[in-house]
């Protein structure tokens, strides 16, 4: 059997915290297809960062470990913990190698498949967006008074690595930023002419988001090196 599994975790980096744990090979823990409901929920909302916490392993290893990590977490759903899991972990799928699915079956898949499925692609309401933002504003954000940590702060930065504001996001931020005095270092960066905007397709800034974790990965797991020399 190969020893080609791992286990990963996906964080809530604004809340430096664990929600999901999860079995892989390649690259399952970089990508966001086949989540629930509630991993997508919160992806959506903070974004994730990835951590590999064990790798090399059997994948009857793998989903034992698996396991183990959610079992010691804990379950949201079961009030134990921060876990967006729906199972205890270590569930192996049915294996539908070399099944055929009927023509009746595969018009069934398609029709399941049309519409808005999980919340994705909905638009809120001129309105309801307005009194979503104003319950976040000031002491009523749950950040409020919060002081991130360096460690937080370049976790923020490569989880935002090759997005892009809207022009309403762009606005805000203006409006934020006027009457702010500029430090010398950010005047001079102003003076120099700017280069040329790159616009990025949606595959290239998934593979750009997709490199930025794996930097994060192996610059985590570089650090905990040299800290156990």
């Amino acid at each position: 059997m190969e020893n080609k599994y791992y286990i990963y975790a996906h964080i809530n980096p604004l809340k430096n915290e664990i929600f999901y744990i999860g079995k892989g090979s390649g690259k399952r823990a970089f990508v966001n297809k086949r989540r629930s409901t509630f991993w997508y929920s919160t992806a959506k909302k903070y974004g994730f960062i990835v951590d590999i916490l064990e790798e090399g392993l059997t994948e009857d290893k793998a989903y034992e470990r698996e396991k183990w990590y959610i079992e010691r977490i804990g379950r949201k759903d079961l009030g134990k913990g921060p876990l967006v899991n729906h199972t205890d972990g270590g569930d192996k799928p049915p294996s539908n190698k070399n099944k055929k699915h009927s023509e009746e079956t595969k018009k069934k898949m398609s029709l399941s498949a049309v519409g808005n499925k999980n919340g994705l692609g909905h638009i809120l309401k001129d309105d309801l967006k307005e009194k979503l933002s104003k319950n976040r504003i000031g002491k009523n954000n749950p950040n409020w008074g919060k002081v991130c940590s360096d460690e937080t702060k370049e976790k923020l930065r490569e989880a935002s690595t090759g997005k892009k504001h809207s022009e309403s996001s762009k606005e805000k931020i203006s409006i934020l930023k006027k009457g702010k005095p500029l430090s010398e270092e950010h005047k001079e960066a102003l003076r120099k002419p700017k280069s040329v905007k790159k616009y990025y397709t949606d595959e290239e800034r998934k593979k750009a988001q997709l490199e930025a974790n794996k930097r994060a990965y192996y610059k985590r797991k570089n650090n905990k090196l040299n800290n156990n020399n």
